[in-house]
């Protein structure tokens, strides 16, 4: 499986994957070998890393960009949830 340059996900979003050195992680901020941009809608993935460990890091990110995105759709009004939510006793 190749690493796709970009990822479609609900609602229209896209998310952009970029094959960076592991220095612009550093800049970014983490020492990890992935970084995900919630606000640029980008995955950086270490350009060294084997295949395999790219795949890993792609698919461990996907879960934290369905979440955050779909975060963002429902404060945004672009989503509805699709059951009611329980009302809170005061």
């Amino acid at each position: 499986m190749k690493i796709p340059r970009s990822i479609k996900l609900p609602f229209n979003y896209t998310v952009t994957v970029q094959h960076v050195p592991y220095q612009e992680l550093l800049h970014r901020g983490t020492d990890q070998c992935a970084y995900w941009d919630v606000d640029q809608r980008v995955l950086l993935l270490d350009e060294d890393l084997p295949l395999a460990e790219q795949r890993y890091h792609l698919l461990s990110n996907l879960f934290h960009m369905v979440l955050d995105l779909q975060h963002e759709a429902l404060d945004s009004g672009l989503a509805q949830p699709t059951m009611p939510l329980p009302k809170r006793k005061p």
